[in-house]
């Protein structure tokens, strides 16, 4: 099984540290964005994945996200394993 954290990990922390919320943001839309083209390509999550891509999802909405739960959300995502 492969892991997103393995393409995006360093990206995700340098952006998390040092962008504006609005970078952040921009860039966990992003997250978002990939994984659902990878599952519209045929890539599966596992079960425990989708569940969390689904909350990541709901979490997103949220439009008042301060840079600690953006950062929460972008080590969730990075947690989601690929079948």
């Amino acid at each position: 099984m492969a892991r997103f954290d393995d393409v995006e990990g360093v990206i995700a922390t340098m952006i998390t540290q040092d962008a504006s919320l609005e970078r952040i943001r921009e860039f966990t839309h992003n997250i978002l964005e990939s994984l659902d083209a990878a599952m519209a390509a045929g890539i599966a999550l596992t079960s425990a994945g989708q569940e969390t891509l689904a909350i990541c999802k709901n979490d997103f909405e949220q439009e008042d996200l301060d840079r600690a739960q953006y950062c929460n959300l972008v080590k969730r995502l990075q947690s989601i394993r690929l079948s």
